[in-house]
Parts: structure tokens; sequence; C-alpha cells
């Protein structure tokens, strides 16, 4: 009788268990991307900024 009693609550922890398990993947991942996301606009930036830099270079060779 008293597993019948303690079921309920045994199943709560572990469904409670699971979506925290989900949230924090969620939360991983969304983090991840979000670095990602500005891992590659630094790069880009970088990327712009040297084009920019070899074309001022140009310019100052043809005068």
């Amino acid at each position: 009788m008293s597993l019948f009693l303690e079921l309920p609550f045994v199943l709560g922890l572990w469904c409670f268990t699971a979506a925290a398990m989900l949230l924090a993947a969620f939360l991983y991942v969304r983090r991840a991307s979000r670095l990602d996301d500005e891992a590659r606009k630094r790069e880009r930036e970088a990327y712009e900024a040297e084009i920019a830099a070899q074309q001022r270079r140009e310019v100052l060779l043809e005068r």
C-alpha cells in the first residue's frame, strides 16, 4: 500500500527532474548559439576592417 502512496511523489520528482534537464539543455543551446553569432559578427567585422585597410593602402600606393 505504501508503494501506491509514494508513486505520485516519485513520478512528480522524476517529471520535475526531466523538465529541469530539458530547460538546462535549451538554455545551453541558446547560449551557445548566441556566442556563435557573436563570434561570426566579430569575424565579419575583422574581415571588413582588413578589406578597408587594404583599400586604404591601395589608395596610398596610387598617389
